[in-house]
C-alpha cells in the first residue's frame, strides 16, 4: 500500500506534470472509487478548474482547485496518478481521468480499486473527521511530539507506528524497515521502551522516510542496508547472517530479523 514516502513522490509527480491546466471533463469511469459524490456531480465541480497546488496528510494526497472543493486521493493497494497525453499511454486501470484542455491527461490508476477519490469543502474538517494524528513529515512532528505521542502507549511498538490515529504516514513496509533499522523487535512493548531508544526510533523514522522518498523521486534502488531491498521469509538479512522471518502482530504480517531484533 503506498505509504508516506509514496505519497510525497506521488505529490511531487503532480506538482511537476498536472498543477495550473484548465480542466475540461473529470471522466469517471468506475463509480466504486467515488466516495461521497455521483460521477455527474464529481465532473461538474471540477469542469473549468485548475489544481492550483498540491498537499500531503499521512496517506492522503489533497489537490488544491481553483473552485470550492478541492479532490483528495487515497491510493489503497494499489493507486497511483498517471500524466499522460496519447491513448496508447493511458494505464490499463485507470478509474478516473482528468481530461486537461491543452490535451494532457491525469489519470487516478488504481488495479485492485481499493482506493478512493473525495471532494471535499475543508482540509483541516477532512483530517479531524478522519481522526488522523500528526503528519510524520510535517514540521510540527519533531522529536518532543513523538515522545509525548508514545508516552502513554501499552502495545507493540509495530502497531503504534501504524496507528493513524496515533500519528499518520507510517504502513506496514515502513513500519518494518524501521524497525529494523533501529534493531527493535517489532512486539517489543512502548512503555518497555527507554527515552534513547525512543530518540533513536524517531531519527530512524525520518531517515527511512527520506531515504525512500529520495529514491522514489530519482529512480534509484533503495540501498543494500534495507530489509525492503528483500523482504521476504527467508531472505538474507542485509547486517548479519541470518536470515528474514515473518511475524503477525496486530493481525497484520510483518517482516524482521530474529538475530538483529531481539524481544
Amino acid at each position: 500500500m503506498p505509504e508516506l514516502p509514496e505519497v510525497l513522490h506521488f505529490k511531487h509527480y503532480v506538482e511537476s506534470t498536472s498543477l495550473n491546466q484548465s480542466i475540461g471533463k473529470a471522466e469517471i469511469l468506475s463509480d466504486k472509487v467515488i466516495s461521497n459524490t455521483t460521477a455527474e456531480d464529481f465532473s461538474k465541480f471540477l469542469k473549468g478548474q485548475t489544481f492550483k497546488s498540491a498537499s500531503n496528510y499521512g496517506k492522503y494526497l489533497f489537490l488544491h482547485s481553483t473552485g470550492d472543493r478541492d479532490l483528495v486521493m487515497h491510493f489503497g493497494m494499489t493507486g497511483q496518478p498517471v500524466y499522460f497525453k496519447n491513448e496508447h499511454k493511458q494505464p490499463d486501470y485507470a478509474r478516473a481521468i482528468f481530461h486537461f484542455e491543452n490535451g494532457f491527461k491525469l489519470a487516478f490508476n488504481c488495479a485492485r480499486m481499493l482506493g478512493k477519490l473525495e471532494l471535499i469543502e475543508d482540509k483541516k474538517a477532512f483530517i479531524q473527521n478522519k481522526e488522523l494524528g500528526p503528519d510524520i513529515s510535517s514540521d510540527y512532528f519533531d522529536e518532543e511530539t513523538f515522545l509525548e505521542l508514545v508516552n502513554s502507549r501499552r502495545g507493540m511498538i509495530k502497531s503504534s507506528l501504524m496507528d493513524q490515529n496515533l500519528m499518520a504516514g507510517i504502513g506496514n513496509e515502513c513500519s518494518d524497515e524501521i524497525l529494523f533499522q533501529a534493531r527493535m523487535h517489532p512486539k517489543k512493548k512502548v512503555n518497555e521502551l527507554n527515552e534513547d531508544e525512543l530518540r533513536n526510533l524517531y531519527d530512524k523514522i525520518d531517515m527511512v522516510v527520506k531515504t525512500k522518498l529520495d529514491c522514489l523521486d530519482h529512480d534509484k534502488e533503495l540501498p543494500d542496508s534495507f530489509i525492503l531491498k528483500d523482504r521476504n521469509e527467508g531472505a538474507d538479512c542485509p547486517d548479519c547472517d541470518g536470515t528474514i522471518a515473518k511475524i503477525t502482530v496486530g493481525g497484520r504480517s510483518g517482516y524482521f530479523c530474529p538475530q538483529c531484533q531481539h524481544k
